[in-house]
């Protein structure tokens, strides 16, 4: 199949979502197109594909798919593909859904929310259009682990956090500062105000080698994709983040941590209180451990990461070939397709001749609509054929018409594709 990728990066952990992405598609027969209008970021796309910075750079063949990642990777490829008619599949991260949100479901036949949903707010958009995905981080080869210096072992912080304010680098500033005998270094993308004592280094994230900062440490404390990066450099973990404490990473909560997006304790709530002793405990455990135990649990870890990596890949695939069948479908013989009315809607009497339809988890009111148009979508409340709704309809000898209006329908994500 082939896949047209559009995106525009904006800043550096926009580049490291486009190469995650890149990454999940690498399998893909032929290698997507990837159209980036500005090349700020030249290292961005591997030289096995084929980047371009022009619409009329684009092959004249047909693509059987477009992959928009955020608003402005989707604006500059919609003229596109509103003319080619390729079905489109929106990526955004879930943490800028507020401003990356698109009220116009018509532009795009899924939407892909990238990394942990904590923060999404879910009134946004329904499950059915909404398909969660974690990207991968690189597997490195395994090494086995071992303490590079028992007597001053070096501690990485790398705490993601969306506001400074926030942050639980001030909570734990004062355990930090009476660790004297560790190296300890904390990444923060955000200028940190001089509160730490000298054997603590701060570092512009944005500007460092991460990978290798992550290498050259015995245990890494954070949250987020810093805490992925780590597991798979095989290193011990703590989990510290905007959800609190979440401990030591080990095979027993790899999971349960993995759906929390690494972000602290399950079920928490913002800015609460972080326990100096645990995460000090946590710290003297790793060293009192020693490598042959620590390296079992950083070597278990790494493979359910990799575990979780594959996964996402298949889920990604399967995603595409289901959206490209469908597309085919309702672009083919439409009278054979089954259709069914989306869960996120409801048609309720607002007079004899009048219905409102509304979306069920805001109670918006979509539109006005008259009784035939209502009679025609509740036809498809438990689901059925096209070709079947139109004949129990009275458009038997009109199946322009029809097909018109349910084209409109599915377009606007009120009738979704059903039992294909």
């Amino acid at each position: 199949m082939d896949i047209l990728f559009s995106a525009h990066i904006k800043n550096t952990g926009q580049d490291n979502v486009v190469k995650a992405i890149l990454e999940l598609l690498s399998n893909q027969k032929n290698k997507p197109v990837v159209f980036l209008k500005e090349d700020k970021y030249p290292n961005t796309v591997p030289k096995e594909y084929q980047s371009i910075h022009e619409l009329k750079q684009l092959p004249d063949n047909k693509y059987d798919l477009i992959l928009a990642y955020n608003k402005v990777g989707l604006e500059q490829i919609k003229a596109f593909a509103g003319k080619s008619g390729t079905p489109v599949i929106y990526m955004v991260n879930a943490s800028d859904i507020e401003k990356e949100y698109l009220d116009d479901t018509s532009k795009f036949s899924r939407i892909i929310l990238l990394g942990p949903l904590q923060d999404f707010p879910q009134a946004l958009l329904h499950k059915e259009v909404m398909v969660p995905l974690k990207l991968p981080v690189p597997i490195c080869k395994a090494n086995s682990f071992g303490f590079k210096d028992k007597k001053r072992p070096k501690i990485l912080i790398d705490i993601e956090h969306r506001n400074i304010q926030y942050s639980p680098l001030y909570r734990i500033a004062p355990l930090l500062n009476t660790l004297p005998n560790f190296g300890i270094k904390i990444l923060s993308s955000q200028a940190l105000p001089k509160i730490f004592n000298s054997h603590i280094g701060i570092l512009d994230r944005d500007k460092s080698d991460v990978e290798k900062l992550i290498d050259e440490s015995d245990i890494v404390i954070g949250s987020g994709n810093g805490i992925r990066q780590a597991i798979s450099l095989c290193k011990p973990c703590i989990v510290v983040g905007a959800g609190g404490y979440g401990g030591i990473i080990t095979p027993e909560i790899f999971e349960l941590q993995n759906k929390n997006g690494f972000q602290g304790r399950v079920g928490s709530y913002l800015n609460e209180h972080l326990p100096e002793k645990l995460i000090l405990e946590d710290i003297l455990d790793l060293l009192e451990w020693g490598n042959e135990r620590v390296d079992r649990i950083v070597q278990a870890n790494r493979q359910l990461l990799k575990r979780r990596n594959d996964l996402a890949q298949k889920q990604l695939n399967s995603l595409i070939e289901k959206v490209i069948k469908e597309h085919q479908l309702l672009n083919g013989q439409i009278e054979q397709v089954g259709l069914k009315l989306s869960g996120a809607f409801s048609i309720a009497p607002f007079s004899k001749e009048k219905f409102i339809l509304t979306n069920i988890q805001t109670q918006q009111v979509h539109s006005q609509i008259e009784k035939e148009e209502a009679e025609i979508i509740n036809l498809f409340k438990q689901g059925r054929t096209v070709k079947d709704a139109r004949m129990k309809s009275g458009y038997e000898e009109e199946p322009e018409v029809f097909n018109g209006f349910v084209r409109e329908l599915v377009n606007e994500k009120i009738l979704l594709v059903h039992g294909n």
